[in-house]
């Protein structure tokens, strides 16, 4: 085991909080609308807190390490650039607003008010189908993460018999998903969700405070502005990687370059000996 006993708690007793919260908040579950809208009665806090927890799951977080880990932090400029659009949308009520003036409470309902019962009934399979698909990755990559992050044994034994770590957690973490999303539906995932990101909000806060602490501003600087060799993502166009890569889309359609190089006023050979310059260039090409 790597964890400490203050590292173990950290990790339990919110799990144990969201779930007797989750079981408490079954009883106010009454109506399909309760189940399937959360009763149209979330305010805009709990509606935006919860939203925001919701997306963040723990392969989010696998995915965004790796995604730092091999660009680097500087790549994330380019996703904040989306934040004023999605502020406007949410702000504004644009298309939302429309389609809770319909009633329905969910996408397929709404689908076939808009085109037909049977487009309901594809885009509901394909939902499902989506869901389970979902309900099998997720759970893997959580469990994969914990007995890495844990230090937890590959098998544990219970009566004497062997059960392997990884299927033992995916049955937990399935088990608690099933328990509160069939117990209150959309009710009791808001609910959940949000007292999730209280915790998360708090954890956030000292996990900056013990940075800010324990590292000097030129240390973080560094490690924010470390990236790959070759890897301008602050400038992309410095990059050679980069810079091949756009050749090569160009070089994927002949017409494509002879517009390009007539349109520069250049050979129609420049693009390819420009790119024979470039990273890449000793590649077989199988086109």
């Amino acid at each position: 085991m790597k964890l400490a006993l203050l590292d173990w708690l950290m990790m339990v007793l919110p799990l144990v909080t969201v779930i007797a919260i989750g079981g408490k908040a079954r009883r106010h579950m009454r109506s399909v609308a309760d189940f399937m809208a959360g009763g149209r009665v979330a305010g805009r806090y709990l509606v935006a807190v919860s939203d925001g927890m919701a997306a963040m799951g723990l392969i989010t977080v696998v995915a965004l390490f790796e995604f730092y880990y091999k660009s680097g932090f500087a790549i994330g400029h380019w996703n904040n650039l989306a934040v004023p659009i999605w502020l406007f949308i949410n702000l504004t009520g644009y298309i939302v607003y429309r389609f809770r003036e319909t009633r329905a409470m969910t996408m397929a309902q709404f689908f076939e008010v808009r085109y037909s019962k049977r487009f309901r009934v594809f885009t509901g399979v394909l939902c499902y189908l989506s869901g389970i698909v979902n309900y099998g990755i997720f759970p893997a990559v959580a469990a994969r993460f914990f007995i890495h992050y844990c230090g937890l044994p590959q098998q544990v034994e219970l009566l004497g018999v062997g059960i392997p770590t990884f299927a033992a957690l995916m049955a937990l973490f399935l088990g608690i998903a099933l328990f509160i999303v069939l117990g209150g539906g959309h009710l009791t995932s808001m609910v959940t969700d949000c007292v999730q990101a209280l915790f998360g909000y708090a954890i956030y806060l000292a996990i900056a405070v013990a940075i800010l602490v324990l590292f000097r501003w030129d240390q973080i600087a560094t490690a924010l502005l470390d990236r790959l060799i070759d890897l301008h993502l602050g400038r992309p166009l410095k990059s050679r990687r980069f810079l091949a890569a756009v050749m090569d889309f160009l070089l994927a359609d002949d017409r494509r370059v002879l517009d390009f190089c007539a349109a520069q006023g250049l050979r129609p050979d420049a693009a390819l000996r420009a790119r024979a310059h470039l990273p890449g260039a000793d590649l077989p090409h199988w086109t």
